[in-house]
């Protein structure tokens, strides 16, 4: 089979365009299954590109993203539709028609959509035969891969209530902690108000049965940003859910990441006074640390270990890539 990767960048004409790029079979062929490549989201992968790329083919979608925060930095998960990839399908999400796209990976043609009632704001996640997306209309769908037949959905919140959010109706409690799969399981959170409830959900990937649900962690009493107050609060999932080891860790827009047990959903840490001045949406984690924000923490306490600067980081077997300011650098993983 001929060998092949997608290739997404969003352009200021307000048209989304994804390139097929056609590579030399000896290259092989990877599927890139979720944002950023995996659960952990290392963004890396073992194809070997060549050197030289010829474009395949073009899709053009005219609709302008609109981001759910579209004025902060720290939460530009939805700023631009992301793109996976697996087989013979490519997937990306509308946050202005609410549908998940199919594209045929051969032809660039639409092979199917899916509506659902809100803006979806992340990337799917592929499992097998497939994807699984979440939505402002606070539900989870499990849709077949090849022709998008709706196979099951799991409701995030307490029930079906709407209100106005982002100049649309959506979900009291929209699904906006993005779908991981790991192993036959299937993470993701709905809510974004903890005083309204947070719901963290595991499933079984095939059947959709609940393994476990944590709808407790809206409602701690803990320190809040502004130094020496303490209130009922709690997690607010907004962001891609990553999986590492044991712990399944939950973005929480503006702050740094809250921690789970990822086998019992048992809620762990968030250090959310002590970092106050730091955190965002994005995540990766790798081993026993992970990494939010130009920090790096200790996976096992919520710790903070060092600043490694802005950019876009990658997690290779030999250590990490970054991207800042035009100048990419690698670091080298060191034993001790």
């Amino acid at each position: 089979m001929e060998a092949r990767t997608v290739v997404c960048r969003w352009l200021w004409s307000g048209m989304l365009m994804l390139a097929l790029l056609s590579m030399t079979p000896s290259t092989g062929w990877s599927d890139w299954p979720s944002y950023r490549g995996d659960a952990a989201r290392t963004a890396y992968t073992q194809l070997q590109l060549p050197s030289t790329l010829q474009p395949r083919w073009e899709c053009q979608v005219v609709q302008t993203p609109e981001p759910a925060w579209p004025r902060d930095d720290r939460m530009p998960f939805d700023r631009a539709p992301q793109v996976v990839a697996a087989g013979d399908r490519v997937l990306f999400g509308s946050t202005v028609d609410g549908k998940l796209y199919a594209l045929d990976a051969d032809t660039g043609d639409v092979a199917w959509t899916f509506a659902t009632d809100g803006p979806i704001r992340f990337a799917p996640t592929i499992w097998k035969d497939r994807a699984f997306c979440t939505s402002d209309d606070g539900c989870l769908y499990a849709l077949r891969l090849t022709d998008g037949e709706l196979l099951w959905k799991q409701r995030g919140g307490l029930d079906d209530r709407m209100n106005l959010g982002n100049q649309r109706l959506i979900s009291k409690w929209p699904a906006r902690g993005g779908a991981a799969v790991v192993g036959d399981t299937v993470y993701f959170a709905a809510g974004i108000w903890p005083s309204d409830g947070i719901w963290l959900y595991a499933l079984d990937a095939a059947s959709g049965e609940t393994r476990w649900v944590n709808d407790s962690s809206g409602d701690i009493y803990m320190a809040q940003p502004h130094g020496g107050a303490n209130a009922r609060s709690g997690v607010s999932a907004q962001g891609y859910l990553v999986a590492s080891g044991d712990k399944l860790f939950v973005p929480t827009g503006r702050a740094v990441p809250a921690a789970f047990d990822r086998h019992t959903g048992k809620f762990l840490y968030f250090h959310l006074q002590r970092y106050g001045h730091n955190g965002g949406a994005q995540t990766m984690a790798v081993g026993d640390v992970f990494f939010n924000s130009g920090l790096s923490f200790n996976a096992a306490s919520g710790e903070k270990i060092d600043a490694i600067s802005g950019g876009q980081i990658a997690a290779t077997p030999e250590g990490l890539v970054r991207h800042l300011a035009g100048k990419v650098t690698a670091y080298r993983w060191i034993e001790g």
